[in-house]
C-alpha cells in the first residue's frame, strides 16, 4: 500500500497480493512499467511493456550509472542500491561516524546490518536512514539515536546470545521508513520527479529482498 501511494497507483487493500503487485507494475501512466517508458512508447499503443531488467536499466541510467552489457537483474539491483546509497551518504552524513554508531546499537541489529553484504556506504545509509526515521522532527541525529535505542530495547531484549535473523526481522519492520527518509532528504537531485519515485521503490524492494534472503539463511543455520 505504501509503494502504491508513492507511485500514485490505485490499489484496493482487500485485493490479493498478486493483484496489488500487478497494479503497481502495470497500471497505465503510474505503474513502474509506464513510468519507465519513453514519451514515444507512451504514445504508441503497440509498444512493448518493460520487463524488470529494463525497468532497472532505465532507472540506473537516469541516475547516471554506467552499466556493463549483460548484467543480470540481481546485479543491477545491487549496483543501483549501492550507487544511490553512496550519493545519499555523501549528502547526509551525520557528524558521528555511522560505523561507530552501529557499534553502539543492539548486537542483533549490528550483526544483521554487517551480514547483508553491503558496502560501507550501504551500511551507513541504513544506519543514517534509521536515525532520520526515528527522529520525526528530522533535526537531531542524536535524538534519533536515543529513540532508536529505546525502540530496540523493547523490540529485542538483551541476552547473552545474538540472533542475526532477529535483527533482519526488526530491520524489515523499519525498511520502508528508512527508504522514506532517503526520499524525504533527497534520494538524488531529482527526488521528487518521476524517476525519483521509481528509484525509491526499487531501493525499498531490493532492501526487503536482501533482508529476507539473509534472514532465511541465518534461520536455517540457527543463528
Amino acid at each position: 500500500m505504501r509503494v502504491a501511494r508513492l507511485l500514485g497507483c490505485w490499489v484496493h487493500e482487500g485485493d490479493s497480493p498478486e493483484r496489488q503487485a500487478w497494479r503497481i507494475i502495470n497500471q497505465s501512466l503510474r505503474g513502474l512499467q509506464a513510468r519507465t517508458h519513453h514519451l514515444g512508447e507512451q504514445l504508441t499503443p503497440f509498444s512493448r511493456n518493460n520487463d524488470w531488467r529494463r525497468i532497472l536499466e532505465r532507472a540506473a541510467r537516469r541516475c547516471g550509472l554506467e552499466l556493463d552489457a549483460g548484467l543480470d537483474a540481481q546485479v543491477l539491483e545491487r549496483r543501483l542500491f549501492e550507487h544511490l546509497a553512496d550519493a545519499w551518504v555523501r549528502q547526509h552524513l551525520v557528524q558521528d561516524d555511522p560505523e561507530q554508531l552501529l557499534n553502539q546499537l543492539h548486537p542483533n541489529l549490528d550483526r544483521a546490518i554487517r551480514s547483508l553484504g553491503l558496502s560501507r556506504n550501504g551500511r551507513s545509509a541504513i544506519v543514517v536512514g534509521l536515525l532520520h526515521a526515528m527522529d520525526h522532527a528530522r533535526k537531531d541525529p542524536r535524538e534519533g539515536m536515543n529513540r532508536l535505542t529505546d525502540f530496540l530495547r523493547l523490540a529485542m531484549p538483551w541476552t547473552w546470545t545474538t540472533s542475526i535473523s532477529t535483527g533482519c526481522r526488526i530491520l524489515s519492520q523499519r525498511a520502508w521508513e528508512i527508504c522514506e527518509a532517503w526520499l524525504v532528504h533527497g534520494l538524488g537531485p531529482w527526488a521528487s520527479t518521476n524517476y525519483g519515485r521509481v528509484c525509491a521503490v526499487l531501493v525499498a524492494l531490493h532492501l526487503y529482498s536482501v533482508l529476507e534472503e539473509t534472514g532465511e539463511q541465518f534461520d536455517l543455520a540457527g543463528r
